[in-house]
């Protein structure tokens, strides 16, 4: 995990620049997948860039990015399964007392990745929401937020794993990560090729697939922080309990 900033709470795109260039050094940490070019993940949380989306998206222009958050999300490929999906964003939003802003299609270069990187691909949106009655407790309507989507998603579609992901949502920080190498992530996400984009701070990480199979999702950073920890263990446990349970009786017995 690497992690940059600027003392002064100064943005710049020369930090983007180096933030990137030591994701590159970091390539040796990850790993491929079958294909030898999709990699295991990689990505970039960094200082949301206001100044950066208020020129590119009219949505942004006259916010107030104290009660504003944006939404990095990985959306159905197929157009109606992505219709519904915003329509569950924005109405849960409004039951929450939030605005939504507008959406905007996440500029990006499919042609630099691995095949199975590129099967594999999401659709990947932004949203702006706003919060015109200015509370204080923002971020943690955000979570809210995006927690009930996600259950919103599940219910409607029947199934628990869902093409729907919010690699970030927040008032403070964005997240572009994917399941690419570390020298891929800048030529697949074109915002990260304008020196526009200035930021003062940003965590990167290259994933090495330990336990788990690479997916988009779980290519790093998190929302909230890069980690080397072994908490991807989760779904690896479950797996070796269910493998173990025609065999519960013959240790345990009957009983159990």
């Amino acid at each position: 995990v690497g992690f940059l900033a600027q003392i002064e709470g100064k943005s710049s795109n020369w930090l983007l620049q180096q933030a990137l260039r030591g994701l590159n050094c970091m390539e040796h940490r990850g790993g491929c997948g079958g294909d030898s070019d999709s990699g295991d993940g990689a990505g970039l949380l960094c200082e949301i860039p206001w100044s950066y989306f208020k020129s590119i998206w009219s949505a942004a222009k006259n916010i107030d990015k104290d009660f504003t958050g944006i939404g990095m999300l990985f959306m159905p490929r197929e157009e109606q399964a992505r219709k519904e999906a915003q329509l569950f964003c924005e109405e849960e939003a409004q039951s929450l007392g939030l605005h939504s802003l507008g959406w905007r299609e996440v500029p990006i270069n499919l042609d630099v990745l691995g095949p199975l990187a590129r099967n594999n691909a999401p659709f990947i949106q932004q949203w702006i929401v706003e919060d015109k009655a200015k509370r204080k407790n923002l971020e943690s309507l955000l979570f809210r937020l995006r927690r009930r989507v996600g259950k919103r998603a599940r219910k409607s579609w029947r199934k628990e794993e869902i093409d729907l992901y919010f690699a970030s949502l927040s008032t403070r920080t964005i997240v572009y990560k994917g399941m690419v190498r570390s020298e891929i992530l800048a030529p697949f996400y074109i915002d990260l090729q304008s020196k526009d984009f200035k930021i003062s701070y940003a965590v990167y990480h290259r994933r090495f697939s330990t336990n788990t199979l690479p997916r988009w999702p779980l290519a790093q950073p998190m929302r909230l922080l890069g980690h080397n920890g072994e908490i991807n263990t989760l779904l690896g446990n479950l797996n070796w309990a269910k493998a173990s349970e025609n065999n519960i009786e013959k240790i345990w017995g009957e009983q159990y």
